[in-house]
C-alpha cells in the first residue's frame, strides 16, 4: 500500500448526537462476546495558534463551534459472512467466495510484521505484571503498543528512539508499515466475527500542527480527527461518547470521568474491539458453585462444567487448553503448578514463548473435563513508572521530552499520565473485555494419560489471541469475584 494512500473523507454536517454512527461497526451483535478495546490518548499543552489551512480545508460545512469532525478514515473493506439458514446452497457459496477473498486481501502482509510486536510482547508483560500480587490482573498489550507507536508519531529525537526501543522497531517507517499490518489482520467485521481497531486524533481548535504529522496518524493508524475547545462540555461530550461507542459501554463508569484538560493540545485515541462466541459454550444447566483458592482465602463462585477432546499442554511449570471462538481465534487458559504464582510464570521463557507460539511444549489430543471459573475482573494501571523502568524516560520528563514533531514550537511538553483500565468477564456463551489506555501529553506545568481434568481453582494465566495469532489480552485471575 503507498505512503500516500488517501485515508481521509470530508464530512460535512454533523450534530454530537450522531458521533455513535461514526463508529465502524456496521451492526450490534446480541450475542455474548468477547470484545476488547484499547483506548490510547496523548495530550498536550500548546500556545494558542490558527490551524494550517492545509487541515482546515479537510473540513467540509459547519458545526457546533465548539466540536467538529474533521475527517473519517476508510476502514478496510469486508463482505458479510453469508447466512447459511437464509441462501440456498449456491447463493451461500457464491457469497461465501466473497467474504474469503476480501478476507484474504487484508492477511497478505509483508513478512516479518508481527516479530516486533512479539518481542515486545514479552518484555512489556513480564514488566506490566506485579511479582507475588494477590489482586487480579489484566492487560492490554496491543493496545499499549498503538498508544506508544502514535506517541512516537509526535515526538522525535531520543524521545522518539526510546520508544521505537521498547517496540523493537528499527525505525518510523518500521512502526507505521507494522501498525497498519496489525490493524488490517486483525481487523474483522463481517458479521460472524468483530474485532475492530478504531483510532482518533482530538485537536484544540486554537493551535496548529504540522499536517503531515497528522496525515501520518491518518494513514498508518486509520485515525478519525476531531476538533474543539477541550473547555467546552459538548467538545469533552463528544470525546466521552465516541470512547463509549467503541467500548460499547463495558467501561463506562471509567469513561464518565473522563475529561480533557482545559489546555489539552491533542488527544490520541485508539481502540480494540473483540468479539466472538465460544464455539462449544458451556452448558449453563452444568455450572455448580464450588471453592476457589485465591492468595489470600477461599472463595465460593459459579464453576463452570465441559467435557471435550482438545490438545491438552503441558510444560514444566503448568498445563494449558484453548477455548476456541466461533471463527474469531481463541482464549488460552495457563494453570500453573502448584506451589507457583501466575505472576511468576509470566517472566518464565518457556511460559512467554508458548503463549506466542514460538516454541514446543509436550502436547497431546486428550478427553480434558474443564472446570471454570465464570469471572468478572476490572484493574488500572499506572503506567508511567513500568514504562520509566524498560527504558522510556525521556517523554516524561519536561527537560528532556522531544515533541517537536508535532510542529507547536513548544519545548517543555511530557506525558504526565500514562494509565490503563481493562475489564474482562466471562460466562458460559462467551466474555467481555475492553481496556482504555490513555497517555496524556501536556505542558510541563502540569500429559500422563488420554484423560484428565483441569480444574482452575487457584490462580491461573487467561490470553485472548486473534485468529493470525496477535495477542490481544493477557490476564491473571486471583480472585473470579469481588
Amino acid at each position: 500500500m503507498k505512503k500516500n494512500e488517501e485515508l481521509l473523507d470530508a464530512i460535512g454536517k454533523i450534530d454530537e448526537k450522531l458521533i455513535p454512527n461514526l463508529s465502524p461497526r456496521k451492526k450490534s451483535h446480541k450475542v455474548l462476546f468477547i470484545s476488547s478495546v484499547a483506548v490510547v490518548v496523548a495530550a498536550a499543552v500548546l500556545l494558542l495558534a490558527l490551524f494550517p489551512p492545509k487541515f482546515v480545508s479537510n473540513l467540509i460545512g459547519e458545526s457546533h463551534a465548539t466540536a467538529k469532525v474533521l475527517a473519517a478514515p476508510n476502514y478496510p473493506e469486508m463482505a458479510e459472512y453469508p447466512d447459511e439458514k437464509a441462501l440456498s446452497f449456491s447463493e451461500f457459496d457464491k457469497q461465501y467466495k466473497l467474504w474469503h477473498e476480501t478476507r484474504e486481501v487484508l492477511l497478505q502482509q509483508p513478512t516479518g510484521y508481527q516479530t516486533a510486536y512479539f518481542e515486545y510482547f514479552k518484555e512489556v508483560v513480564s514488566a506490566m505484571s506485579e511479582p507475588d500480587s494477590k489482586e487480579n490482573f489484566v492487560f492490554s498489550p496491543l493496545s499499549l503498543y498503538l498508544a506508544l507507536g502514535m506517541t512516537a508519531e509526535i515526538s522525535g529525537g531520543q524521545s522518539r528512539q526510546q520508544i521505537l526501543n521498547v517496540l523493537h522497531e528499527k525505525d518510523i517507517d518500521s512502526l507505521r508499515n507494522h501498525s497498519k499490518s496489525l490493524f488490517e489482520v486483525t481487523y474483522a467485521n463481517d458479521g460472524m466475527a468483530t474485532c475492530i481497531l478504531a483510532d482518533s486524533l482530538w485537536t484544540n481548535n486554537k493551535c496548529k500542527y504540522d499536517s503531515k504529522v497528522l496525515e501520518n496518524l491518518a494513514a498508518y493508524y486509520y485515525a478519525s480527527a476531531f476538533t474543539g475547545d477541550p473547555a467546552s462540555e459538548k467538545y469533552n461530550e463528544m470525546y466521552r461518547s465516541w470512547i463509549n461507542e467503541q467500548t460499547d459501554g463495558l467501561l463506562s463508569d471509567f469513561v464518565q470521568d473522563l475529561k480533557l484538560d482545559p489546555q489539552t493540545v491533542l488527544a490520541l485515541v485508539s481502540t480494540v474491539n473483540y468479539s466472538a462466541k465460544w464455539d462449544l459454550p458451556f452448558n449453563e444447566q452444568a455450572t455448580k458453585s464450588g471453592t476457589f483458592h485465591a492468595p489470600d482465602k477461599d472463595l465460593t463462585c459459579d464453576f463452570m462444567k465441559a467435557e471435550n477432546h482438545t490438545m491438552f499442554y503441558r510444560g514444566e511449570s503448568f498445563d494449558s487448553i484453548s477455548l476456541d471462538t466461533n471463527g474469531n481465534g481463541y482464549m488460552r487458559l495457563i494453570l500453573p503448578n502448584e506451589g507457583i504464582s501466575p505472576e511468576a510464570l509470566l517472566s518464565d521463557e518457556e511460559c512467554l514463548g508458548f503463549m506466542l507460539n514460538k516454541n514446543n511444549v509436550a502436547k497431546k489430543d486428550m478427553l480434558v473435563t474443564l472446570s471454570l471459573p465464570k469471572f468478572d475482573i476490572s484493574n488500572s494501571l499506572d503506567l508511567n513508572g513500568k514504562l520509566k523502568s524498560m527504558g522510556i524516560t525521556d517523554i516524561f520528563d519536561s527537560s528532556s521530552a522531544d515533541f517537536s514533531t508535532l510542529g507547536t514550537g513548544q519545548n517543555d511538553l511530557c506525558i504526565s499520565q500514562a494509565i490503563q483500565n481493562v475489564r474482562v468477564t466471562i460466562d458460559e456463551e462467551g466474555c467481555k473485555a475492553a481496556a482504555v489506555t490513555a497517555m496524556m501529553l501536556a505542558g510541563a506545568a502540569m500429559p500422563p494419560d488420554d484423560r484428565i481434568e483441569l480444574v482452575f481453582d487457584r490462580p491461573f494465566i487467561f490470553e485472548i489471541v486473534s485468529p493470525t495469532g496477535v495477542p490481544l489480552f493477557i490476564g491473571i485471575v486471583n480472585q473470579p469475584v469481588a
